[in-house]
């Protein structure tokens, strides 16, 4: 038995990687937000995001032989800040919703990383320094390493940039950019 053991590894080394949990998912994320000071940003916000995301694989739009895959989140996030320019210190709450697409490259082990992008609508409960808007654009870009937790299921860790703004529909539209340390679980 002991010389058919090395046999055995190299055939189960030697076929192809298959990609897990190809399949539709729901995560629930959680993440700590601050504004950045750069291109128009200048109220200095900090505050969380709580998330609710379902992703479904795109099989006709593939990357290394792996399939991107569409994901539609909505999101909660509250943020204080204010303080600048003698504007009295305030706090907000805003609900979004986001349309990505995402590419996760994930092994066997369910270890990995993705890269995320899209863009999504953004409605608060206030007017703030830099948002003179109620309703915004939020164009994002995220990318975080992917994790096993549980017996059967992945967990994510990663930075996102989101720049919200009214593109240019109302006034200086300087738009605030918001760096988010975010954390998802799938479940």
């Amino acid at each position: 038995m002991l010389p058919l053991y090395p046999l055995f590894v190299l055939s189960a080394l030697a076929q192809p990687a298959q990609e897990p949990l190809n399949e539709h998912y729901q995560a629930l994320g959680l993440g700590v937000l601050w504004s950045l000071p750069v291109l128009g940003s200048q109220d200095e916000r900090a505050g969380f995001v709580i998330s609710y995301q379902a992703t479904r694989p795109e099989k006709r739009l593939t990357l290394f032989n792996r399939s991107l895959k569409l994901s539609l989140e909505t999101h909660l996030s509250y943020t204080y800040g204010g303080g600048w320019r003698l504007q009295p210190r305030d706090q907000s709450l805003s609900l979004g919703v986001l349309a990505m697409g995402r590419y996760e490259n994930i092994g066997p082990s369910r270890r990995g990383f993705y890269v995320e992008a899209g863009w999504g609508l953004h409605y608060s409960s206030r007017r703030t320094w830099d948002l003179n808007t109620l309703l915004n654009s939020t164009p994002t870009f995220g990318v975080g390493v992917l994790f096993p937790y549980r017996v059967s299921s992945v967990g994510s860790i990663g930075l996102r940039l989101m720049h919200i703004s009214n593109a240019g529909t109302v006034g200086s539209n300087q738009g605030q950019n918001q760096l988010i340390v975010f954390s998802t679980f799938r479940i």
